[in-house]
C-alpha cells in the first residue's frame, strides 16, 4: 500500500480540522475549469506599490486596474462577512458612478449594498438641508440685502404722502403764460352821446381795396372779407382772434380785428335796444384802449347786421396828438349774436393819416356776418 498523501488521512479522504470554526477558503472562484483562461496583464503592467506576492491571489480585471494607492475609487471593502440582516448603507451618487458596469469590484460588497438616495420629494426641504453648507459669510450677506430691501419700501411706503413745503421766505412760483398779452392803458372814463335807434352807415371817401378771400373767426363766430395789401394778416394779435393791419407802427392803429365779446357778457340780446346797448359799450372799449386819452366821439350810423342777428355802430373819434394838431378816425364796431352766452364782436379804425382806407370800413361792415 502507497503511504498516504500529505494531508490525506487514513482512508484517502482531505484532512478536515476538528473544529469547524477553523475552516479555510482556498478557492476563491468556482473549482470548474472556464471555457477560457481570461489573459493576465503582463508582468510589467502591474502598478507599483504593496501588493500580494504570489500573482495566484492577485486577479486584475481587464480595463479596471487599482490605482497607485492600491485603492479603487469609490471601494470600500467590507472588514469582515456578516451575515446578519442589515439595512443596505447609502453612498453618494459619485462614488456610485465609479463602480464598473455588470457587478462590484472585486474583493467588495455586492453592488446591491450601494444605492443612490431618492431626490427629496418637497424642493424647499431640499434647499433648507443645503443652507447648512453655504459659508457664514453668504448667508450674512444675503440676509443683508433682504433687510436693505425691507427698510426702502418701508420708507417709500411711510413717506410717499409727504409734499415738500415751500421754503420759508419764497414766494410759490408762478407760470408765466406763453404768450403774454398786452394790455393797452385805460384813460379816463369816455362819455357818449345818446345812440341812435337807426342810422345807415354813409358810404365813406376812397377807393376801397380788393377783396381777396373770407377771415372766418371761429371763437367769435363772425365773418368778413379779408383784404388785400396794403392789408396784412397777423398771426396773432392779443386780445384779438383774427387781425388785419396795415402797420404796426400807426398811433392810432389802422385796425380790423375780431374776438369775443370783451368784459362781461350782455344780460339780454333780446331786443334792438339791448343789441344797441351792447353796441355801444363796445364803442367804449373801443375809444378808451385804442386811442389817446381825451377822445371824443360822434356817431356816424346805427343799424342792424346786414346778415345775421347782430347790431353795428359807426363813429367818428377825435383827438389830438402830441404835436397838438387836431385828428380824427373813421371807426365802426358791430355785435354778433350767434346763439351763445357771449357774444362776438369786429371793429374797424383807420385814422385820416390813412384816409385812402376809408371806404374799407363799408366794405368789412356791410358783408359782416355770423355763423
Amino acid at each position: 500500500m502507497p503511504p498516504p498523501e500529505p494531508g490525506s488521512g487514513p482512508s484517502g479522504t482531505p484532512d478536515i480540522p476538528e473544529s469547524p470554526a477553523e475552516v479555510i477558503v482556498t478557492t476563491r472562484f468556482p473549482v470548474s475549469e472556464p471555457e477560457s483562461t481570461p489573459d493576465l496583464p503582463a508582468e510589467t503592467d502591474r502598478p507599483p506599490g504593496p501588493g500580494p506576492s504570489d500573482p495566484a491571489d492577485e486577479i486584475t480585471l481587464a480595463g479596471f486596474r487599482p490605482p497607485a494607492a492600491g485603492v479603487y475609487p469609490g471601494f470600500h471593502p467590507r472588514a469582515e462577512i456578516d451575515d446578519s440582516p442589515r439595512e443596505p448603507a447609502y453612498w453618494p451618487a459619485d462614488e456610485v458612478a465609479n463602480v464598473p458596469p455588470g457587478g462590484s469590484f472585486p474583493g467588495s460588497a455586492a453592488q446591491t449594498a450601494w444605492r443612490v438616495p431618492p431626490p427629496p420629494r418637497n424642493r424647499i426641504k431640499a434647499i433648507l438641508l443645503n443652507l447648512g453648507d453655504l459659508p457664514v459669510n453668504v448667508v450674512y450677506g444675503v440676509g443683508a440685502a433682504i433687510l436693505t430691501v425691507i427698510a426702502v419700501i418701508l420708507i417709500f411706503a411711510v413717506f410717499s404722502g409727504d409734499e415738500p413745503q415751500q421754503p420759508v421766505g419764497l414766494a410759490p412760483r408762478s407760470q408765466a403764460p406763453a404768450s403774454p398779452l398786452p394790455t393797452p392803458t385805460p384813460t379816463a372814463v369816455v362819455s357818449l352821446p345818446p345812440v341812435p335807434a337807426g342810422r345807415l352807415l354813409i358810404t365813406l371817401p376812397g377807393k376801397g381795396t380788393e377783396i381777396t378771400g373770407v377771415v372766418s373767426d371761429t371763437k367769435a363766430r363772425v365773418a368778413y372779407p379779408r383784404l388785400g395789401e396794403p392789408w396784412a394778416t397777423a398771426s396773432a394779435v392779443p386780445p384779438f382772434t383774427a387781425v388785419q393791419r396795415v402797420d404796426a407802427a400807426d398811433d392810432p392803429p389802422t385796425l380790423i380785428a375780431s374776438r369775443l365779446f370783451p368784459g362781461a357778457a350782455p344780460k339780454s340780446l333780446a331786443t334792438d335796444a339791448d343789441l344797441r346797448k351792447a353796441a355801444a359799450s363796445l364803442a367804449r372799449w373801443v375809444v378808451r384802449n385804442h386811442h389817446p386819452p381825451g377822445s371824443t366821439l360822434a356817431w356816424t350810423a346805427s343799424e342792424r347786421l346786414g346778415t345775421g342777428r347782430g347790431w353795428v355802430l359807426g363813429f367818428r373819434v377825435t383827438y389830438r396828438l402830441a404835436d397838438g394838431v387836431r385828428h380824427t378816425s373813421e371807426a365802426a364796431v358791430a355785435v354778433v349774436d350767434a346763439g351763445r352766452a357771449r357774444p362776438g364782436m369786429l371793429m374797424v379804425t383807420i385814422p385820416d393819416s390813412r384816409k385812402e382806407l376809408w371806404r374799407d370800413l363799408n366794405t368789412v361792415v356791410w358783408n359782416a356776418r355770423s355763423f
